[in-house]
């Protein structure tokens, strides 16, 4: 009786042992090279359909040697959704599609200017293990195109393309870092006025051999071919589009905007200042410096460099970097103040020059960004945007929610007179500059 007791629980415990090591995610029904990661997922509108989803696909691990087209390849389709879309686009392929190592989210022009930003992002996106910390990017044209660009030889795996979205931006302050997690966090705090980093694909750009190959191998989705017709009709959209993409001009220069710089090499897309969204609607761009003004503004600037105009008439780099955050003082009234203090190190890159005593130059610079700064707010106050999220201050000065809701916020916001009191404190010494 013992020995049949014993062996029942040997039994026992052999079938638990077998039914754990088959439940266990260590062992797995697919292995990693028969999924295509989604590492790059584009929104355009569509012709039948509401939306024209595009993703650029990389298979295995992104650092296995071989032939790069292999790895990384570029598929779209028309759908109603994102839902819709994945499961078309699985239809033609001959492995599964994870949307889990997603980096970033792209939007085509289009889509931005009508509101299908909010409108796709509503969905339940964790559904289809899209994280959160994908990166959210507003191009200028279509974000099939983009995609298009950012496919080369070079081919990043997707923990190279997240951070460099994160450092660049921590690095320079040209374009801002907006994830999918602050965008939920801006809708549910009723705060849609935000900055998307801005993207553009320059067909000048000379393409890799191996992007080719790729293109040529099917590595892009034939459906995006455009015929003749197709490329008129773009070319009128893209006329019809041309006041938008003007509205920088409200700020003046529009240096900084990608496209607008002359280059040779390396990617046919590129990234650099941001899209301006009032209510989740695209209304128009800041270029690289004005993006960063707005970062130095809103304390999110760790450090960077700019382009500083000397009486004399020459150009300088200076390297700024963030002292402390920035101070916000709001009073309402019959005439809205803002006062924004802000604080920040400066470092003239040209050590030969010392016809400027550091007072001098430290006024310059607090000068020149003060400037840049008024500019930067009136043009987004007068196009209805407040991405400097003066809101967030204003609801702290109400003690009860029923007068805060009883406020029209977005009208004293358009008579809002605002001041920058900017410190600049000034070493020259060429030790602390650092090439990057």
């Amino acid at each position: 009786m013992k020995r049949s007791c014993s062996l029942l629980r040997k039994i026992a415990v052999a079938g638990l042992s077998l039914a754990m090591l088959l439940s266990s995610s260590c062992i797995s029904s697919k292995s990693i090279d028969e999924y295509g990661y989604a590492t790059v997922i584009g929104i355009d509108s569509g012709k039948t359909k509401a939306f024209f989803v595009s993703m650029l696909l990389q298979r295995g691990n992104g650092a296995e040697e071989g032939a790069e087209s292999d790895l990384c390849t570029h598929v779209g389709v028309e759908s109603e959704d994102l839902f819709e879309a994945v499961g078309l686009i699985e239809s033609s392929l001959p492995f599964s599609l994870n949307l889990s190592r997603t980096a970033a989210i792209v939007f085509g022009e289009d889509i931005a200017l009508n509101g299908g930003v909010e409108q796709l992002l509503s969905a339940s996106l964790g559904m289809l293990n899209i994280r959160y910390y994908a990166n959210l990017v507003s191009v200028r044209g279509r974000a099939e195109d983009f995609l298009g660009g950012i496919q080369s030889e070079l081919n990043p795996n997707v923990a190279k393309l997240q951070y460099s979205f994160v450092d660049y931006s921590r690095r320079t302050g040209l374009i801002p870092s907006f994830t999918l997690s602050e965008f939920f966090e801006s809708t549910f705090a009723h705060s849609s006025d935000i900055l998307l980093p801005l993207g553009e694909f320059n067909p000048e750009i000379k393409k890799d051999s191996a992007s080719e190959n790729g293109a040529k191998d099917g590595g892009r989705n034939n459906s995006s071919a455009e015929t003749e017709k197709e490329q008129s009709e773009k070319g009128e959209k893209e006329k019809s589009s041309q006041p938008l993409q003007k509205a920088a001009d409200i700020l003046g220069s529009t240096e900084y905007m990608p496209g607008q710089i002359k280059r040779l090499g390396g990617l046919q897309a590129s990234m650099l200042g941001s899209g301006l969204f009032h209510k989740h609607r695209l209304i128009g761009y800041l270029n690289g410096l004005h993006t960063q003004v707005v970062l130095i503004v809103k304390g999110q600037f760790e450090k960077g460099r700019i382009q500083l105009p000397l009486p004399n008439g020459r150009i300088i780099s200076v390297r700024l970097s963030a002292q402390s955050q920035p101070k916000i003082r709001l009073i309402l009234g019959e005439t809205p103040k803002a006062t924004f203090e802000i604080a920040l190190y400066a470092n003239v890159e040209h050590p030969e020059i010392r016809e400027y005593s550091n007072s001098d130059m430290e006024i310059l610079i607090s000068e020149f960004l003060k400037k840049r700064a008024e500019e930067v707010f009136l043009a987004c106050q007068a196009l209805g945007s407040d991405v400097f999220e003066l809101r967030n201050t204003a609801v702290k000065l109400f003690r009860r929610t029923s007068d805060w809701e009883a406020f029209n916020w977005e009208a004293a916001f358009k008579e809002v007179a605002v001041a920058f009191e900017i410190a600049v404190y000034l070493d020259y010494n060429p030790s602390k500059s650092s090439v990057e």
